[in-house]
């Protein structure tokens, strides 16, 4: 999931790979903040953005880690 500010990436089968970028502080990507405290709020929003896509679709939803 990604938006102008935010990239939230999972991998199906691994949540423990689950990577979340800001873009607008880190926009080459090198710092996973998935589990930051200050991003905690962000994160929520891409998970929920996510997990609605896909129910729209008809896929799976992954398991991701809060």
């Amino acid at each position: 999931m990604r938006t102008e500010t935010d990239k939230l990436v999972t991998y199906p089968g691994h949540p423990e790979w689950t990577e979340a970028f800001d873009l607008q502080e880190d926009p080459k990507e090198k710092s996973n903040v998935i589990g930051s405290p200050e991003f905690a709020s962000r994160r929520e929003q891409l998970i929920e953005r996510l997990q609605d896509e896909l129910t729209d679709t008809g896929l799976a939803i992954p398991d991701i880690p809060r």
